[in-house]
């Protein structure tokens, strides 16, 4: 995208994203013959995420639920597959929406978001320490739990990990039959600390997909959310 000014920039930003969350991703780069343009960080220059509390417990003592963070939490009855996503919000921007989308009316959910106007990076609990109480109690009674983060990837990347390799494989194969490359080796995102909320459902194994920015923006989250879905709905409806 190309922006002729500083507000013009911001403007586009908050549109996409809400909050001063993009200042993590992209970065301004001018040429003569552009303007200003906005591209996404390399990954060199994107520092690694430092928690600020180092548990639930103490984020709750620090910030305000209602006002600096909500949970949704719901329960199906039934249900055997839990979708969470524990960083949305302003956290990682739009990953409650898609895990909204692939739970649907039939899957359960839990979503941590952020609500702050900025800083809400500061909210971020690694996935692995991650131990708000109504979560873990929502994923034990799942026996298939997959979990929706953000990742600061340039370009359109959907990056998959776990415990769960069966649903792994069978995600991976689904979204290539629909037009999607989803990597489930090479990259930073492994998803095996067995105390990771994708491995923390009754089965003790899980998948978590990591999507980069550009892709949670484009134009193919719907064909993922149905792709993902269907493979889910395999699971919950086998005997």
């Amino acid at each position: 995208m190309v922006v002729d000014n500083v507000g013009a920039r911001r403007t586009v930003c908050r549109l996409l994203l809400g909050g001063d969350e993009p200042r993590r991703y992209w970065r301004v780069h001018r040429s003569p013959s552009a303007g200003s343009v906005m591209k996404p960080n390399p990954p060199h220059e994107i520092s690694a995420k430092v928690d600020s509390y180092k548990c639930f417990a103490d984020l709750q003592a620090g910030e305000a639920r209602g006002k600096d963070y909500e949970l949704d939490v719901r329960f199906r009855t039934g249900a055997r597959v839990a979708v969470v996503a524990p960083h949305g919000g302003g956290i990682e921007p739009k990953t409650a929406e898609v895990a909204e989308a692939i739970a649907g009316t039939e899957f359960s959910l839990y979503c941590f978001k952020g609500l702050k106007a900025k800083g809400n990076s500061r909210l971020h609990i690694t996935s692995h320490k991650f131990d708000e109480p109504e979560c873990l109690a929502l994923l034990e009674r799942h026996e298939w739990v997959l979990a929706i983060h953000g990742c600061a990837e340039p370009g359109e990347r959907v990056l998959l990990g776990g415990l769960d390799k069966p649903l792994i494989a069978d995600l991976s194969t689904a979204l290539e039959t629909s037009g999607m490359n989803a990597e489930t080796s090479g990259h930073g995102y492994v998803g095996e600390h067995p105390h990771n909320l994708c491995n923390r459902g009754a089965r003790g194994v899980g998948a978590q997909f990591e999507l980069s920015l550009p892709f949670r923006c484009g134009n193919r989250v719907p064909l993922f959310v149905k792709a993902v879905r269907n493979v889910l709905a395999a699971r919950q409806n086998a005997a």
